[in-house]
């Protein structure tokens, strides 16, 4: 179970898991070190509409970013976003990035629905330089409070019903 079924629209996905990812982004480049990388270009792996990107670009200037997403909605957004960063339609498992790239790869809430997260994860330590940070985080093993409350409610009105799926990356 998503938290945004891959058919939602990006002013959607602003609504629901991205304004997570706003709260989140400082927090999270807080855990990555970025503030002590020098400096260099940064990638956010599966971007979506841009807020990590962004938050970055408030830091560092958008020319010194770059962003894959999947979907060309999502990357469109974050272009529209971030206006300067280098954003790409593509999957976290074939990064379009030469290797050594960048000083950071991070991917913040995206994991739980990269279908190898093993392949991506090594892509992101191939684009990093030397000494690079490569860092991810995600939902809490029980994922998201208010999918977890409907998968309950759910299972109490039909036993049958699927229930949230667990992902091994969030155990």
């Amino acid at each position: 179970m998503t938290a945004v079924p891959m058919s939602a629209t990006p002013d959607a996905y602003d609504r629901s898991v991205g304004r997570y990812a706003r709260e989140l982004a400082p927090r999270f480049a807080a855990f990555a070190g970025v503030a002590a990388l020098p400096p260099g270009p940064i990638l956010d792996v599966g971007c979506g509409t841009g807020a990590l990107t962004a938050w970055l670009a408030a830091r560092a200037g958008g020319a010194a970013l770059a962003g894959i997403d999947p979907d060309e909605r999502f990357a469109a957004a974050c272009r529209a976003r971030v206006p300067g960063a280098d954003v790409r339609v593509a999957p976290a498992e074939a990064i379009p990035f030469r290797d050594a790239t960048f000083q950071a790869a991070l991917a913040q809430l995206v994991f739980a629905f990269v279908p190898d997260p093993a392949r991506a994860a090594a892509e992101m330590a191939r684009v990093v330089r030397p000494g690079g940070t490569v860092a991810t985080c995600l939902f809490a093993a029980d994922g998201l409070p208010a999918v977890s409350t409907f998968w309950r409610a759910a299972a109490r009105a039909d036993p049958a019903a699927p229930g949230e799926r667990p992902h091994p990356l969030r155990d």
